[in-house]
């Protein structure tokens, strides 16, 4: 900025007041642009160069709206995250088998933004944030998982109340396990459409076996007699 005559000033051309209008237009196309970038590469490999490219703003322009690359994929991923949690439960709720295996295969096939960004939380995206910031994480990641949970315990009668937030990991963790192994698959493995059927068949088989104990876990929880793991015991 230059000073003018009077005492005003004069500001060039790059130094443009950052309006919260303005802040939020450009953390709308940052964010896009980021969304973008996961589409065809990791996480890890995301750069304040790539972003600038995208973007067409220069890195100062980019840290006046976000402060890290850390807490700009921790920003995404959680609208990543809730997506799949909603695509969860409508899938879930009313029970249906078919709307179940067109999630799985959607994750796995059709959201690769959503896999580098998973595959990234632990290693590398939760570790470069401030220690307040990854407790706030954990506090909002419980408090979905819980919500989403009770969502499904409510829509499927057959699941005895916290089946819901156990499920909400394990089709999560089903989908990164296989989404990984298709990622790195290796000349003679199985082609990816095997993989598919694979996790399908695993998640589809631990709905249909809660399904068939649904009568014996209820009466069992209703005497508190389920294990940690959610089985009925003697």
């Amino acid at each position: 900025m230059l000073a003018k005559k009077g005492g005003g000033v004069m500001r060039t051309p790059g130094s443009i007041a950052l309006t919260s209008a303005l802040r939020s237009q450009r953390r709308t196309m940052i964010d896009a642009a980021t969304l973008a970038f996961l589409k065809e590469q990791p996480a890890a490999a995301l750069t304040f160069k790539a972003l600038e490219q995208l973007t067409g703003l220069n890195r100062r322009a980019l840290l006046r709206v976000v402060h890290s690359k850390a807490e700009l994929l921790i920003a995404v991923w959680w609208t990543e995250y809730e997506r799949w949690c909603s695509a969860l439960v409508k899938a879930m709720v009313p029970y249906n088998e078919d709307k179940i295996r067109q999630l799985l295969i959607r994750y796995i096939r059709d959201e690769p933004a959503f896999h580098h960004l998973r595959a990234a939380l632990y290693p590398v995206i939760l570790p470069a944030l401030s220690a307040r910031l990854r407790t706030d994480w954990q506090a909002r990641f419980d408090q979905l998982s819980a919500k989403t949970g009770a969502e499904l315990d409510a829509g499927v009668t057959w699941l005895v109340p916290g089946d819901g937030i156990g499920l909400v990991a394990v089709i999560e963790g089903a989908l990164a396990a296989e989404q990984t192994r298709i990622t790195f698959i290796n000349v003679g493995d199985p082609p990816p459409d095997v993989h598919l059927e694979w996790v399908t068949r695993f998640v589809l088989a631990a709905l249909a076996g809660l399904q068939s104990q649904a009568p014996r876990r209820k009466t069992a929880a209703a005497k508190h007699r389920l294990s940690k793991w959610g089985s009925a015991t003697p």
